[in-house]
């Protein structure tokens, strides 16, 4: 019940919607702005995964494509309203799961494909 669980996230290309899969195994972590990034799975921790599709330990998830059970969520405290920082829930729920015992899992044998926005397309139209 304590565990969040993540696939992998693959990429399509935003032009041509061409799926390109995640080809090595990989988990979540943040840099010093708290920003989310994909890295390679340290050695030590492949050679410590039982098959190709065991779950992998991972520091962070990427936000909006989790699975967590409901009561355990709320018993976490949910999602903070007043944070600000937008795109922080994964964050927060990553640091709230490690803290209370739980675990936070990237799942290898789960994938969803996501067509990421260059910057431009979020800007406004007269800049």
């Amino acid at each position: 019940r304590s565990r969040v669980v993540s696939p992998v996230i693959d990429v399509i290309d935003q032009k041509t919607f061409q799926y390109y899969p995640s080809k090595d195994l990989q988990r979540g972590v943040l840099d010093w702005k708290l920003d989310f990034h994909w890295e390679p799975l340290p050695e030590r921790d492949r050679k410590a995964l039982q098959s190709p599709i065991s779950p992998i330990r991972s520091p962070v998830v990427p936000s909006g494509v989790v699975a967590i059970d409901r009561h355990y969520f709320q018993n976490t405290g949910a999602y903070d309203p007043l944070m600000s920082l937008q795109g922080g829930e994964n964050l927060e729920l990553s640091l709230k799961v490690w803290l209370c015992g739980g675990s936070v899992e990237i799942l290898p044998c789960s994938r969803v494909g996501h067509i990421y926005r260059n910057r431009e397309t979020h800007s406004p139209v007269d800049q």
